[in-house]
């Protein structure tokens, strides 16, 4: 009996393959960029006040959707995808409640 519980003590945890950490990172990087282009949008709004063609409803269920993923991520643990969806949320509503605002 002591044999066995020696082995298992005694036995490494599996690495993750080098690979797939770096396209972890990868996911990560590219989660932060991606939500960075809706920026251009928050500028037109907030900063220049030009709302024309920018739709309140569509942006409210894109910022809802988002607040599903975020919940989603946390749920599996998912770095990549917990931060990315935080910052969809925040920059979506920033989009939203600049055209309600404005």
């Amino acid at each position: 009996m002591l044999e066995c519980m020696d082995e298992m003590v005694l036995k490494p945890k599996p690495k993750k393959p080098q690979s797939r950490s770096r396209f972890n990172t990868f996911v990560l990087i590219v989660g932060v960029i991606e939500p960075l282009f809706t920026l251009p949008q928050v500028w037109q709004i907030w900063v220049d006040k030009e709302t024309a063609g920018v739709s309140a409803p569509t942006w409210f269920f894109f910022t809802l959707i988002g607040i599903v993923w975020v919940i989603y991520g946390f749920q599996q643990k998912d770095k990549p995808l917990i931060v990315s969806s935080i910052l969809w949320v925040i920059l979506e509503g920033a989009v939203f409640l600049g055209v309600v605002v404005r």
